[in-house]
């Protein structure tokens, strides 16, 4: 269960008695992040960025995010997936963004059972506490405390869950779970968000 401002998802999954220890839970933004700097005041028609998660299409808002800046942009030409830079209407730059900052998106990206990966990892930190209950049925709660500070600013799209060789660098380890959810970390460090994932074999 992923707790914010009352806001409730719940992650439930029925797993086998060998299944393994969950280490790590990373979010994601979804979509990309800038490789190249945009400056205060200059006008852009495009975004140079990482290789795109998934199609942007004419017509998509994008929300460009650092720290407690943030600007939408419309695309106006489509971009395939893996494309490394996005046509958008012309804008001009609010802020000096560098160049990681996250690009988010209004797309919900589906889960899948192939998924080995969040699209584009931002942050992962190691579980805060987990718990095995024996009975009436056996259950595993695993707990990550995402403070104020943690990932303040970014734009989540997913979060995933890692096991075996995770560490904490990103895409490390093997992922178990990975669910869509939707929101923008406030910069100035007022939101936390406690997840908690519950498997049941």
């Amino acid at each position: 269960m992923i707790t914010n401002a009352g806001l409730n998802i719940v992650a439930n999954a029925l797993i086998t008695t060998n299944s393994p220890e969950i280490l790590y839970v990373a979010v994601g933004s979804g979509l990309c992040h800038l490789t190249s700097a945009l400056t205060a005041g200059t006008i852009y028609s495009s975004l140079t960025t990482s290789a795109l998660a998934v199609a942007v299409t004419t017509g998509q808002s994008l929300t460009i995010v650092s720290g407690s800046q943030t600007q939408i942009v419309t695309a106006s030409a489509p971009a395939a997936q893996n494309a490394t830079s996005i046509s958008v209407n012309a804008f001009t730059a609010n802020f000096n963004y560098p160049g990681d900052t996250t690009v988010g998106t209004s797309v919900t990206f589906t889960p899948t059972v192939s998924d080995t990966q969040l699209q584009t990892e931002v942050f992962r930190k190691a579980i805060t506490s987990s718990q095995l209950v024996s009975s009436p049925s056996g259950e595993a709660m695993s707990v990550m405390y995402l403070s104020p500070t943690d990932a303040a600013g970014d734009y989540i799209a997913e979060i995933g869950w890692f096991s075996g060789a995770a560490t904490s660098s990103p895409n490390t380890g093997t992922m178990i779970a990975r669910v869509a959810y939707q929101n923008i970390r406030p910069s100035d460090q007022s939101s936390s968000l406690n997840i908690q994932r519950l498997d049941i074999f």
